[in-house]
């Protein structure tokens, strides 16, 4: 028992040091969750907790890259040159501002401004400022949408005329015109 304790206290210190440790930020100095932390040219790979905070083994031989990376940032390369690093401190700059729509109808990710068709974007204080409590007083405001509905099964929208017929004919069929809430599909079909 007395070998363990010797031995738990001299590996402890050893394993404290081969850890390499810091924290993933943005601009704003929050941490950047779930971020992507690995040594260049292989080697190990963690990601970073929900307040941007991670922790890898060292690799044996220095000096060596860290390859930073996150959804919705630029990657950035931290060049690690002795064993004295520790505590590093990454800043991750943002590929967009943070009010920038993003539209992907076109199968790729492209700002609002560089898409060449006529979108409306309606933000949070349009909507409180409407006294839009559900989906159907929201296309109050946008122009050429409309939005008819019976019961849960039997809503249609409709953009610029194109969509499906409003009746009972189309009851439970999805419509020609996709619904989506926080980027996720709500079909007519209750099933």
């Amino acid at each position: 028992m007395k070998r363990i304790f010797i031995l738990a206290g001299v590996l402890l210190p050893a394993l404290a040091f081969a850890q390499l440790s810091g924290r993933v930020i943005n601009e704003r100095n929050q941490g950047v969750p779930f971020a992507t932390v690995k040594v260049k040219n292989g080697g190990e790979t963690t990601s970073s907790d929900s307040t941007g905070r991670f922790s890898l083994l060292r690799p044996e031989k220095f000096p060596f890259t860290l390859v930073v990376s996150s959804v919705g940032y630029r990657s950035h390369e931290v060049a690690v040159k002795d064993s004295n690093a520790n505590n590093l401190l990454v800043l991750l700059e943002g590929l967009f501002q943070q009010d920038t729509v993003i539209i992907t109808s076109r199968r790729r990710r492209e700002a609002l401004q560089d898409v060449p068709i006529a979108i409306s974007v309606i933000g949070g204080g349009q909507i409180d400022d409407a006294g839009a409590f559900n989906v159907t007083r929201i296309k109050e405001v946008i122009p050429s949408v409309q939005m008819y509905t019976s019961n849960p099964r039997n809503t249609g929208v409709n953009i610029r005329g194109i969509g499906s017929p409003f009746g009972l004919t189309n009851d439970g069929l999805d419509p020609g015109v996709g619904f989506y809430i926080d980027g996720v599909y709500i079909s007519r079909d209750p099933q």
